[in-house]
């Protein structure tokens, strides 16, 4: 059903930028992030595991296989004190959805999240095709809003999607699962996958706008991580030329265009910026600013950079409003710093 294997890669260490706010207070975090980021990684390979029945638990994603049971890659991000959850549908009466013949399992519990629905769902269901999956095999994906469905017309991805609801547990006779959808690809990224993905991104149609400079607002996130200092920082970016964007407000196709076209992107970290998939590599691609905060310096669109080879600078905001989840964390953008940066640009 689908032949070929994509091997492991490792990518070459760079010299990516890294500036520090002076109101910053974790700076030992900073530095390590800093090491971390201009060393080389491994990627893992991209490759299917043979036909087997297996379950796969709606909602949490998990899946089980006949022959070697728990597939641990499929366990990413479930905090360990909801570990329990993923199996909570096994131990009391669900729903039970069978499917016979051959099926791609292409999901993750992250389906709403910009960046893992991209990665691990959609890029999944490439790269089988890529790899010769064959159009008529269908593939298991969790429940999508119209917004999720937009890039299977728009990529051409014409295999048949069958949906295992939240609540249900899926058993498939012949289900393959793709080591493309586990969260090692997310945070290691093949440089197959981020081709792939540049490629397909090529062919999204329109008019064309060069030189754009773009700063991607998080006012679409639920306010989670919203720099506290936001407003002034896009009056000043606007005042210089910059558009301001919230690429959840956009169609897929609109998000494309703006990180093939821009120049320079500026962003505070967030899923949006899984976008460098569709912009050029090297001296052809644009230089990006990510904003992240001292307490959550997430190395994965670095690592994106990293394999891209972009102009890449990383300012270490500080943390001005903690909150008992992380992600709820907000931060103060060091301006003077960003805009001396933008200057010796």
């Amino acid at each position: 059903m689908i032949a070929g294997r994509i091997e492991g890669e490792t990518v070459a260490g760079w010299q990516p930028h890294v500036h520090l706010a002076d109101a910053v207070t974790e700076r030992d975090r900073a530095h390590a992030f800093a090491e971390r980021i201009a060393a080389p990684f491994d990627t893992p390979p991209i490759a299917h595991d043979e036909p087997q029945s297996l379950l796969v638990t709606g909602g949490r994603w998990v899946v089980v296989t006949e022959r070697n049971g728990l597939v641990a890659r499929t366990t990413f991000l479930i905090p360990r004190f909801t570990w329990l959850d993923a199996f909570r549908q096994m131990a009391q009466p669900a729903p039970v959805r069978r499917w016979a013949g051959p099926m791609l399992v292409a999901g993750s519990r992250y389906r709403d999240n910009h960046f893992h629905w991209l990665f691990q769902n959609i890029g999944t269901v490439m790269m089988a095709r890529h790899l010769g999956l064959d159009p008529s095999t269908p593939v298991l994906l969790p429940p999508m809003t119209d917004r999720l469905r937009e890039p299977l017309a728009l990529f051409g991805i014409t295999n048949p999607v069958e949906i295992l609801p939240d609540d249900a547990i899926g058993i498939l006779t012949e289900g393959v699962l793709s080591t493309a959808c586990s969260g090692d690809h997310g945070m290691n990224p093949h440089p197959a996958m981020l081709d792939l993905l540049r490629a397909e991104g090529a062919r999204v149609t329109g008019a064309r706008r060069t030189g754009r400079k773009i700063y991607l607002s998080r006012r679409d996130a639920l306010n989670r991580r919203l720099p506290l200092n936001e407003e002034e920082v896009t009056s000043t970016l606007e005042a210089r030329g910059f558009e301001i964007i919230a690429p959840g407000e956009l169609s897929w196709a609109d998000q494309i265009r703006a990180f093939r076209e821009a120049a320079i992107i500026v962003a505070p970290h967030g899923a949006a910026l899984s976008n460098l998939a569709w912009t050029e590599d090297g001296a052809h691609g644009p230089t990006v600013i990510e904003l992240l905060q001292e307490n959550f310096t997430n190395r994965a669109f670095a690592r994106m950079a990293q394999v891209k080879r972009l102009n890449y600078h990383a300012i270490i905001c500080e943390c001005a409003q903690r909150a008992d989840l992380l992600i709820d964390t907000r931060g103060r953008i060091d301006l003077p710093l960003l805009l001396r940066l933008l200057d010796q640009l």
